[in-house]
């Protein structure tokens, strides 16, 4: 029994500056590598083939298995961040995927590479992941856009980067070696997951005496860590100040984002009830969520197929293994040019964010569609930096459409459900575009399927405006007979008095 001092309310202020540039570098650097490595995978395509005697569907699913988990590995990265913080879910997460590629180097088949490359690194690298984007969303606001886009950039500079160097390693050491040295490279983000220092809370009401009853030992007090997660803008990665509310009253918005923890002791919640509550299923019963989560859906299953097959087609059409590896570092360095560029656009007021996302996927949808209509080296170049700076566009804008679309409040719900949408797509593209080819022996169908799935993807969301204000004129009919039917009671209402003063009189 006893009593306890505590604050009413504690909201930690982001500084826009100071450790969270450290914060955005070390995010920066865990992105070159986690990125890096999984989305230049499809340089280990051929080896495999060569060692284990498989077709190109089953060797993808390695890679595609791996994406998949770390996309569907988010709600429990989500709650793992609420209950241990950014710092310690990043430096296990990082041990883990480097366990995972370490017990690779000896896999006896498809199979086991499956399990460890696939299933296991990739949950790894989904608990580095989303806490190197938290993290940097919860020490800036005013900057977010520019923090975050620095931090995000790491993704195509460790395509570039990394895709040539697997190369050189490749043929040094072979994939065993290559992956235990890839395994050195990720155990180096347990160092950028230390740098991730919780961010101090600062007082925003004076402390209240309140007197409880606590059993010491039964009744742990929630951690204080957990309103990281509880942040309803922790995954938007645009300028806050875009928001109406927070250019009409920012102290108030500030105060709002964020689910202040209860001032009583209780227990933590368990685990499974967390994730269950990240699932807000009413979500599918919003049109315009149903449609983001359908286009996303399709734009993952091609989203990763030249990335898993570029190099292995350019082999096929007569270019050198260095040569069809820097198309890669071409689309690394193309995606980063427009993250910055496109996301930098976004946050001025005349530009239309869903219609950019839009004409973006649906060029892009074309572009790998007719991208098999020649094999010379400049054509490929040139598809490489369509695709590349189209993508970039697609994954910085990803989150700002969705508030755009269904508000902040629904952000991390709604991201959540995506999360999953995206993993499933993820582990059957590849594989289904491999089939193809081991059929038709050409990757001409490969990429026409892959491309008319991402312009399909765009294509269908130039609906949403004609959506909205068809809604939004229903809404206005119901309204009014609301309002006529009040109308018509209040008058015979009016008129039964009129009728009972008659008879009095």
């Amino acid at each position: 029994m006893g009593s306890s001092s505590m604050p009413a309310s504690s909201l930690p202020t982001p500084p826009d500056g100071g450790w969270g540039w450290v914060v955005v570098f070390s995010s920066f650097l865990l992105h070159i590598i986690a990125d890096g490595i999984s989305y230049s995978f499809g340089i280990f395509l051929r080896p495999f083939i060569d060692t284990f005697d498989s077709g190109r569907a089953q060797t993808s699913m390695v890679q595609s298995l791996m994406i998949g988990s770390t996309l569907c590995a988010g709600p429990i990265a989500s709650v793992l961040t609420n209950r241990y913080g950014c710092r310690a879910v990043t430096i296990g997460g990082s041990l883990l995927a480097a366990t995972a590629f370490i017990i690779s180097a000896w896999a006896p088949n498809l199979i086991f590479l499956y399990i460890s490359l696939g299933v296991v690194s990739g949950i790894g690298l989904g608990l580095m992941y989303l806490p190197a984007i938290v993290s940097v969303t919860f020490y800036f606001e005013k900057k977010r856009s520019f923090a975050t886009g620095l931090a995000v950039c790491g993704s195509g500079v460790g395509t570039f980067a990394i895709a040539p160097l697997t190369e050189v390693l490749l043929q040094e050491y072979g994939w065993r070696g290559a992956i235990l040295l890839q395994a050195g490279l990720i155990l180096n983000c347990c160092i950028c997951g230390a740098l991730f220092r919780p961010l101090e809370e600062e007082k925003i009401e004076e402390e209240e005496e309140v007197s409880k009853e606590i059993e010491p030992i039964s009744a742990p007090a929630k951690e204080h860590i957990n309103i990281k997660m509880t942040r309803k803008d922790a995954f938007y990665s645009a300028s806050l100040e875009n928001i109406p509310m927070y250019k009409s009253d920012p102290a108030l918005y500030k105060a709002s984002i964020a689910s202040i923890p209860r001032e009583d002791y209780e227990e933590p919640s368990k685990p499974c009830s967390e994730i269950k509550n990240m699932m807000d299923f009413t979500l599918f019963l919003n049109p315009f969520f149903v449609m983001f989560a359908v286009s996303n859906f399709f734009t993952s299953i091609g989203f990763y197929v030249p990335y898993a097959y570029l190099k292995d087609r350019a082999v096929l059409e007569g270019h050198s293994d260095a040569k069809a590896t820097l198309l890669l570092s071409i689309v690394g360095v193309a995606n980063t040019v427009g993250r910055v560029v496109f996301g930098f656009l976004s946050d001025r007021k005349f530009i239309n964010r869903l219609m950019l996302y839009n004409t973006a996927l649906f060029i892009c949808g074309i572009a790998t569609a007719f991208s098999t209509i020649s094999s010379a080296y400049p054509f490929l170049v040139t598809y490489a930096v369509f695709f590349g700076v189209l993508v970039g566009v697609y994954v910085s804008l990803t989150s700002v459409v969705i508030v755009d679309l269904l508000g902040l409040d629904k952000l991390s719900d709604a991201f959540g459900l995506i999360l999953l949408f995206q993993g499933v797509a993820t582990v059957a593209g590849p594989p289904i575009a491999g089939s193809i080819y081991d059929k038709t022996k050409s990757y001409v169908g490969p990429f026409a399927l892959t491309g008319a799935m991402i312009g399909v993807s765009g294509f269908m969301l130039y609906a949403v405006p004609f959506v909205r204000r068809y809604i939004d004129k229903k809404e206005g009919v119901n309204a009014r007979d609301v309002m006529m039917g009040m109308r018509v009671s209040s008058d015979a209402k009016i008129d039964g008095n009129d009728e009972e003063q008659e008879k009095c009189v």
